[in-house]
């Protein structure tokens, strides 16, 4: 066996998250399979990946003299690999040193994938696109692949964007407190009701509140009843019969580390259809919204969704709020041009108005890359009944007057 090019494997396939299972490994060599679990085996009672001088003593195998082109092999791009050959090596180096330590800790190991995973998500291989290939891609968007993954639950939303579509990098934008987790939420549980899976980080509320207010709005019950306990008997049995939910919402209130590694960890874990980031500073280094780190984390959260087709719904300040007293015109603009430049959709949140016997929450769309931009939708922003969905005006009466109209 190739014996550096299989571990290779293995810590490439724990960084890109690939199972390396028995199709891969006999890609990689028809006798790869059992001297791989026997390496599994040693690493899980021994804590240390065994020789190849072990391997070929006790498999009868030559370590080096198995030369696998890499055309054969599904786990390990050429390019891709030798752009991070670097970083792999140091990792390697790393997770042999904390095997040998008998004080080494999991935060220790999870530390060094987490770190390797943003650098190997920081820059993403280069692909190329041939005109003369104009079928193949046709055909691609035709595809059932390229079909959205859900809707946002919203039509005229839906219409102007064309839904959740694989490999998107949506971003909503607001100022504090002006309803950006709350259409989050709305967004997760209608994708939800659709029958998908959604892995929402609410790292600013705890999980049991976000799903309780998910709930709210999912049914239309009131928030103000659930939060003060003013629930009655009759509220109980109507909840009780509410159609159950065919997806799923997995809300993380808590996590190891605040990187694009832990994102990319849940993710295996949960094997979600979207992906809700509330919110996109929080997962930088401290927590610092720094523009230049902000660019750092937007690129990183890019690149994972086009390489797992998972779509990712991330929020956000619309201004700077660093740790400087007066932040300048440089960062705020910095600020939200490092987020906006690597996103496929922008939506902002304008702070809530008076309706017809109702709030009304504006929402524009920014930035929209395959359809129009600039669209505005006004929604009815009821939260104490836990109402939230589209306005209509029909113009055109008599006197004037604009009839307000609801989906």
């Amino acid at each position: 066996m190739n014996w550096e090019l299989l571990s290779y494997a293995y810590l490439f396939s724990v960084i890109k998250n690939k199972k390396f299972d028995d199709t891969v490994a006999t890609t990689l060599h028809p006798n790869a399979l059992i001297p791989y679990q026997h390496m599994l085996e040693v690493l899980q009672h021994y804590k240390q990946f065994p020789t190849p001088e072990h391997l070929k003593m006790r498999f009868g195998l030559d370590p080096y003299s198995c030369s696998v082109p890499f055309s054969q092999m599904e786990i390990v791009d050429r390019l891709y690999l030798e752009k991070t050959k670097h970083e792999m090596n140091n990792g390697l180096l790393q997770i042999q040193q904390l095997l040998t330590n008998p004080d080494a800790k999991v935060s220790d190991f999870t530390s060094v994938i987490n770190t390797l995973q943003g650098k190997v998500y920081e820059s993403r291989k280069a692909e190329v696109f041939r005109l003369s290939e104009w079928r193949e891609h046709l055909n691609y968007y035709l595809s059932e692949d390229h079909k959205p993954v859900a809707n946002y639950g919203l039509p005229s939303l839906d219409r102007y964007t064309g839904g959740i579509k694989p490999g998107d990098f949506i971003l909503i934008f607001a100022n504090t407190t002006e309803g950006k987790s709350t259409l989050s939420r709305f967004i997760a549980g209608s994708v939800a009701s659709q029958g998908k899976k959604v892995l929402y980080f609410t790292l600013e509320e705890s999980g049991r509140k976000s799903v309780l207010k998910t709930f709210s709005t999912l049914y239309q019950e009131s928030y103000t009843l659930i939060r003060d306990k003013r629930l009655v008997h009759s509220d109980i049995n109507r909840f009780n019969r509410h159609p159950d939910i065919t997806g799923e919402v997995f809300f993380l209130d808590t996590v190891e580390s605040r990187t694009i590694g832990e994102i990319a960890k849940r993710a295996q874990q949960f094997e979600p259809d979207v992906i809700i980031l509330d919110q996109i500073p929080l997962f930088t280094p401290s927590g610092d919204p720094d523009w230049k780190i902000i660019t750092m984390v937007s690129r990183q959260l890019k690149s994972y969704t086009q390489d797992t087709k998972i779509p990712i719904i991330g929020l956000t300040q619309a201004k700077a709020t660093t740790r400087k007293q007066n932040p300048s015109l440089e960062d705020s603009i910095g600020y939200a041009y490092s987020q906006a430049q690597d996103a496929d959709v922008c939506f902002f949140l304008f702070p809530d108005e008076p309706g017809p016997g109702y709030t009304r929450k504006r929402v524009q769309i920014l930035k929209n890359r395959d359809y129009k931009r600039n669209q505005i939708i006004d929604l009815i922003w009821d939260l104490d009944h836990g109402i939230i969905k589209e306005e209509t005006i029909v113009e055109g009466s008599d006197n004037g007057i604009k009839e307000f109209r609801t989906f």
